[in-house]
């Protein structure tokens, strides 16, 4: 009977997860699975996931060191250890773990390539090799963008795009992978690229993440229009994601707001929704609501206090690493504080090491430096 009820829940908890996206509902579901079996690796393994993807990092550490404790070799288990170690600023115990997950399943692991990047600043170069591994090859494209390889990574992101549009069932991956590249190049301020990308997607269907990717994407390059047409569509049709009534649709409102000229109201809205601090992009908007009324101080409170982080910034957006960094020197420049304005830039060219040489940000990270 036991043996059923936990096929029932696990069942259960990976529509909660994946179907509808309501992880609180999916960490219970595994949780009452692990109760009816105390041995089940991977109800452990999918109970850790749900935990780090609500940004609960230590009981996403103890629930995947249960998995190992059952099972000490298995990749997803040390995968997963791995990531929550990443977000508790432990990346060198992170990487270790990364090496044997490697190993184990023949690419390089999530958790592996962003603890190289947070910790080294610098990403495979772009001839690498590339997996076969749909999340590997994500997280490949979003290290290349991360340290200024934009037109390697624009190559990749298409790679990876045309290759899931091949297949129908993942014709939504598509959309994904072409939203995380146009949200990399909307941080920048590359809105010509952006808009490019914004219609190859137009031919897949968009998830909630690859929704909200463009909504902010949009809203970043002035198009205020298609963020709020996102906004209502996302909430429509997402009503039970965790995300979605977490912070995306607060992030998209708070965006639409703080581009309308409604500082206060932005602030207010983002505040609402400081508990997904650590999941969101909460405090860059924060910051950049702040920058937009001439307030450098609270700007870089906001930025440091993310910064400090690294791991937990990286496993929402690698390339929000870079840029808070940029962000930083220009809230430092704005009050006036051109020594701390020239380290913070020497931090964007460690990151920008193999960047592209015509790319914008170097040429203004490097002026600052030099002056």
């Amino acid at each position: 009977a036991n043996g059923g009820n936990r096929v029932k829940l696990v069942a259960a908890g990976m529509q909660a997860l994946l179907a509808t996206g309501n992880l609180q509902k999916a960490a219970s579901r595994f949780t009452e699975a692990t109760k009816a079996n105390s041995v089940d690796v991977t109800a452990f393994i999918l109970l850790s996931t749900a935990e780090r993807l609500q940004g609960n990092y230590k009981d996403a550490l103890r629930s995947s060191q249960r998995a190992l404790d059952l099972s000490p070799s298995e990749p997803e288990a040390l995968e997963e250890h791995a990531l929550a170690l990443l977000a508790l600023d432990q990346a060198d115990e992170a990487m270790q773990l990364a090496h044997t997950v490697s190993a184990l399943q023949g690419f390089r692991s999530t958790a592996g390539q962003l603890g190289s990047f947070v910790r080294e600043r610098v990403g495979e170069p772009a001839s690498s090799v590339q997996s076969d591994n749909f999340a590997s090859q994500v997280i490949e494209a979003e290290v290349l963008d991360a340290t200024g390889q934009f037109n390697a990574g624009l190559f990749r992101w298409r790679t990876i795009a045309q290759a899931a549009s091949v297949t129908p069932q993942l014709s939504s991956a598509a959309a994904y992978a072409l939203s995380a590249a146009a949200l990399d190049r909307a941080l920048t301020g590359d809105c010509a690229n952006t808009l490019s990308l914004e219609r190859e997607a137009s031919a897949y269907p968009a998830g909630p993440d690859a929704t909200f990717n463009f909504g902010i994407s949009s809203g970043l390059c002035g198009n205020l229009g298609d963020l709020r047409s996102r906004l209502i569509g996302l909430s429509a049709a997402y009503s039970q994601s965790t995300r979605v009534v977490g912070f995306y649709s607060s992030d998209l409102t708070a965006l639409l707001q703080w581009k309308s000229g409604a500082f206060a109201d932005a602030l207010v809205t983002l505040q609402s929704a400081d508990q997904y601090d650590a999941i969101s992009f909460n405090q860059y908007l924060r910051s950049q609501v702040y920058l937009a009324q001439k307030q450098p101080q609270p700007a870089t409170v906001e930025l440091q206090a993310m910064l400090r982080h690294p791991g937990e910034v990286a496993l929402v957006n690698a390339a929000a690493l870079p840029m808070s960094e940029v962000a930083l020197a220009r809230a430092f420049a704005a009050n006036g504080d051109r020594v701390n304005a020239a380290q913070a830039y020497k931090k964007v060219l460690a990151y920008f090491q193999r960047g592209d040489p015509d790319n914008s940000i170097v040429a203004e990270a490097s002026l600052a430096v030099t002056q």
